[in-house]
C-alpha cells in the first residue's frame, strides 16, 4: 500500500507551540467560506513556502464551506478533525487528520486524507487520491481510477470504485432491505481486500473481492474472481470468472461463462500480494 505522507519534523513542531502562544483566544470559525489557499486563517499556521497550514481543531466547524487549494497541506493537531458544511479538496491538496461533512465532500486529483472521512451525504475521490482508513457516505461514493481507502468503506445507496483502485478492508451499501437498489460496482482490476456486501454488484473486468460476497444479484467479469463465498439469488459469471465457493444460503440460479469455475476449486489468487496486507518474510499476513 502506498505510503501516506508523514507530519512535520520536531523543529517546525517546537516553532508551532510558539506561534499559537502569539495568536488571540478566538471562538470557533462561523465564516460563510474558509479558504485554505494562502491566506491567514483564524486558529491556523500558515507556512507559505511550503504551503502549509497547522491549525486547532476549532478552526472550522460544521456550518462552514470549506475549500483547500491546489497543493495545500492542512494539518488538524491532536485527534481533531476538519468540519464543514461542504469540503472540497484542490488537486493535490491533503488533510492530515480526519475530515466530516455535513453535506458533501470532494476530494481532488491525488488528493488525500490520512485518517477518517465521514459526509452525510456524497463523497468523490478523485483520480489518485486516497482515505488512510475509513471512509463512510450517506449516499453516493465514487472512487476514481487509482485511488484506494486504507480500511473499512460505507456507504447509504450507491459504491463505485473506478479502474485499478482498491479498499483495504470491507465494503457495505447498507441497509439492503431498504428501497432503493443498493449497488457497488468494481471497474477493471479494482479490488476489495476484505468482504463486500450490496444488493447488486458487478465486478468488472480481472476485478476480484479477496474474502466473500453477499448480494442479491451479482455479475462477474472476465476473469473476476472471489476468494471467499458468494451468497446471491442469481449470479453470472463472465469466461474465466471464479467463485471459491457456495455461501451458507445457495445461489438459486447460476450463469457460468467459459471456462468459468464455481466451488470446484479455489480460485487462483491473480495478486496473492495486495498493497493491503504486509509482506511478512515474503508471505502474505492472510
Amino acid at each position: 500500500m502506498k505510503q501516506i505522507r508523514i507530519g512535520y519534523n520536531d523543529f517546525k513542531m517546537a516553532t508551532l507551540g510558539v506561534a499559537f502562544c502569539a495568536l488571540m483566544p478566538a471562538t470557533a470559525a462561523n465564516a460563510v467560506a474558509i479558504a485554505f489557499g494562502g491566506a491567514a486563517i483564524p486558529n491556523c499556521v500558515l507556512y507559505p513556502d511550503e504551503k502549509t497550514y497547522v491549525c486547532r481543531d476549532d478552526a472550522t466547524t460544521d456550518i462552514d464551506v470549506v475549500s483547500i487549494g491546489v497543493d495545500y497541506v492542512v494539518t488538524i493537531l491532536g485527534n481533531g478533525e476538519l468540519k464543514g458544511f461542504t469540503v472540497a479538496l484542490g488537486v493535490g491538496s491533503g488533510v492530515h487528520g480526519d475530515l466530516y461533512s455535513k453535506s458533501t465532500a470532494a476530494l481532488g486529483v491525488k488528493a488525500y486524507v490520512t485518517r477518517n472521512v465521514k459526509a452525510l451525504t456524497s463523497v468523490v475521490v478523485g483520480v489518485g487520491g486516497y482515505v488512510g482508513r475509513d471512509l463512510e457516505a450517506g449516499t453516493t461514493l465514487a472512487l476514481g481510477v487509482d485511488s484506494y481507502v486504507g480500511g473499512n468503506v460505507t456507504a447509504g445507496t450507491t459504491f463505485d470504485l473506478g479502474v485499478g483502485g482498491y479498499v483495504c478492508k470491507d465494503v457495505k451499501v447498507i441497509p439492503m432491505h431498504v428501497a432503493p437498489d443498493k449497488t457497488a460496482a468494481l471497474g477493471a482490476g479494482a479490488f476489495v481486500h476484505g468482504n463486500l456486501e450490496a444488493t447488486t454488484v458487478t465486478l468488472g473486468v480481472g476485478a476480484f473481492v479477496n474474502k466473500n460476497m453477499k448480494a442479491v444479484t451479482a455479475t462477474l467479469g472476465v476473469d473476476a474472481y472471489i476468494n471467499g463465498t458468494l451468497e446471491a439469488v442469481t449470479a453470472t459469471l463472465g469466461a474465466g470468472a471464479c467463485v471459491g465457493k457456495e455461501g451458507d444460503i445457495p445461489t438459486v440460479t447460476k450463469t457460468l461463462g467459459a471456462g468459468a469455475d464455481w466451488g470446484l476449486r479455489n480460485c487462483p489468487l491473480l495478486r496473492p500480494r495486495t498493497r493491503c496486507t504486509p509482506i511478512i518474510y515474503g508471505r502474505e499476513n492472510y
